[in-house]
Protein backbone atom coordinates (compact mmCIF):
# COMPACT_ATOMS: atom_id res chain seq x y z
CA UNK A 1 0.00 0.00 0.00
CA UNK A 2 1.30 3.44 -0.91
CA UNK A 3 0.65 6.49 1.24
CA UNK A 4 0.86 10.11 0.17
CA UNK A 5 0.07 13.26 2.05
CA UNK A 6 -1.24 16.12 -0.06
CA UNK A 7 -0.16 19.55 1.13
CA UNK A 8 -0.43 22.95 -0.56
CA UNK A 9 3.22 22.52 -1.58
CA UNK A 10 2.81 19.06 -3.14
CA UNK A 11 3.16 15.44 -2.05
CA UNK A 12 5.14 14.26 0.97
CA UNK A 13 5.52 10.81 2.45
CA UNK A 14 4.90 11.62 6.11
CA UNK A 15 1.42 11.87 7.69
CA UNK A 16 2.98 13.97 10.46
CA UNK A 17 3.34 16.83 7.96
CA UNK A 18 -0.43 17.19 7.49
CA UNK A 19 -1.99 20.59 8.08
CA UNK A 20 -5.63 21.16 9.08
CA UNK A 21 -6.76 21.42 5.45
CA UNK A 22 -4.77 18.46 4.14
CA UNK A 23 -5.68 14.87 3.44
CA UNK A 24 -3.95 11.50 3.34
CA UNK A 25 -4.44 9.33 0.25
CA UNK A 26 -4.03 5.57 0.55
CA UNK A 27 -3.97 3.49 -2.64
CA UNK A 28 -4.08 -0.27 -3.14
CA UNK A 29 -2.83 -2.38 -6.04
CA UNK A 30 -6.35 -2.95 -7.41
CA UNK A 31 -6.83 0.80 -7.88
CA UNK A 32 -9.04 1.46 -4.85
CA UNK A 33 -8.32 4.69 -3.02
CA UNK A 34 -9.06 5.77 0.54
CA UNK A 35 -8.83 9.47 1.33
CA UNK A 36 -8.70 10.43 5.00
CA UNK A 37 -9.62 14.06 5.63
CA UNK A 38 -8.48 16.05 8.63
CA UNK A 39 -12.08 16.58 9.81
CA UNK A 40 -12.58 12.84 10.40
CA UNK A 41 -14.33 12.07 7.12
CA UNK A 42 -13.17 9.27 4.83
CA UNK A 43 -13.73 8.81 1.11
CA UNK A 44 -13.46 5.41 -0.51
CA UNK A 45 -13.13 5.29 -4.31
CA UNK A 46 -13.52 1.98 -6.16
CA UNK A 47 -14.46 1.03 -9.71
CA UNK A 48 -18.06 0.41 -8.58
CA UNK A 49 -18.72 3.38 -6.27
CA UNK A 50 -17.47 6.40 -4.34
CA UNK A 51 -18.44 6.55 -0.67
CA UNK A 52 -18.02 9.25 1.95
CA UNK A 53 -18.16 8.23 5.61
CA UNK A 54 -18.86 10.93 8.18
CA UNK A 55 -17.76 10.83 11.84
CA UNK A 56 -21.41 10.61 13.04
CA UNK A 57 -21.86 7.29 11.16
CA UNK A 58 -23.65 8.64 8.09
CA UNK A 59 -22.51 7.24 4.74
CA UNK A 60 -23.23 8.61 1.27
CA UNK A 61 -22.53 6.36 -1.71
CA UNK A 62 -22.61 7.29 -5.40
CA UNK A 63 -22.58 4.27 -7.72
CA UNK A 64 -21.03 4.16 -11.19
CA UNK A 65 -24.46 4.29 -12.87
CA UNK A 66 -25.27 7.55 -11.05
CA UNK A 67 -27.74 6.44 -8.39
CA UNK A 68 -27.06 7.48 -4.80
CA UNK A 69 -27.66 5.94 -1.40
CA UNK A 70 -27.57 7.76 1.94
CA UNK A 71 -27.57 5.87 5.24
CA UNK A 72 -27.97 8.07 8.32
CA UNK A 73 -26.63 7.12 11.73
CA UNK A 74 -30.27 6.85 12.88
CA UNK A 75 -30.88 4.01 10.39
CA UNK A 76 -32.74 6.03 7.77
CA UNK A 77 -31.98 4.98 4.18
CA UNK A 78 -32.61 7.13 1.11
CA UNK A 79 -31.98 6.01 -2.45
CA UNK A 80 -32.01 8.48 -5.36
CA UNK A 81 -31.89 7.80 -9.08
CA UNK A 82 -29.45 9.43 -11.51
CA UNK A 83 -31.66 12.54 -11.78
CA UNK A 84 -31.79 12.99 -7.98
CA UNK A 85 -35.37 11.78 -7.54
CA UNK A 86 -36.00 9.84 -4.32
CA UNK A 87 -37.04 6.26 -5.09
CA UNK A 88 -36.79 4.87 -1.54
CA UNK A 89 -37.01 6.63 1.83
CA UNK A 90 -37.05 4.14 4.68
CA UNK A 91 -37.06 5.48 8.26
Amino acid sequence: MQTWVVTPLGLTGSPRDMLATDKAVLSTRNGDKTIVLSNGQREIHTAQFKRREYPDGTTKTVYHDGHQETKDASGRVRVRDEAGNIILDRK
